[in-house]
């Protein structure tokens, strides 16, 4: 949770309609949460390294890294 109160959740997913449905569903489901997606895993350690995510997606297999690898965010 950030200090204002808001809770942030980041997808991570390398298929971008997989992704784009999760980004739906968690919109639809928790409105009050802060949206965030990364197709791959650079993108993804970027975004991590800006803010903090109270919940974060991984796909496994992503395009430049495993999820597993990834797990160090």
């Amino acid at each position: 949770m950030d200090p204002d109160g808001s809770i942030a959740f980041l997808i991570i997913d390398g298929d971008d309609v997989a992704r784009r449905r999760s980004v739906e569903l968690v919109k639809q489901l928790s409105p009050d949460y802060e949206v965030f997606e990364a197709a791959d895993g650079r993108s993804a350690l970027a975004r991590c390294h800006t803010r903090t995510f109270g919940c974060i997606f991984l796909e496994v297999n992503l395009p430049d890294m495993s999820g597993f690898e990834g797990l160090g965010l």
